[in-house]
């Protein structure tokens, strides 16, 4: 299994944002650019996003958690998967 890092979630989104959309709104991606403001994180993103995540990095996100502040950037997405790795 691939170690979960910033850089990991940056390709992610841009994989799932180029796979959805076809477009490159993502190409000044970094850590603090506000992915819902942008448009870059919509709600189809946050969940494929979230599969992806709970498939790949033994991450399980609790229904609670997926609110908009909690993918508001590239730091908030780490810092909830990290609180919601398995144990």
């Amino acid at each position: 299994m691939e170690q979960l890092t910033y850089g990991t979630i940056i390709n992610l989104i841009k994989k799932i944002e180029s796979d959805i959309s076809g477009n490159d709104k993502c190409k000044e991606l970094n850590n603090d650019t506000d992915l819902i403001d942008t448009g870059i994180i919509d709600s189809l993103t946050m969940i494929e996003l979230v599969t992806i995540l709970e498939d790949d990095y033994d991450v399980v996100i609790d229904v609670d958690d997926l609110i908009p502040d909690n993918f508001r950037n590239v730091v908030s997405i780490y810092e909830i998967c990290i609180k919601s790795r398995k144990k």
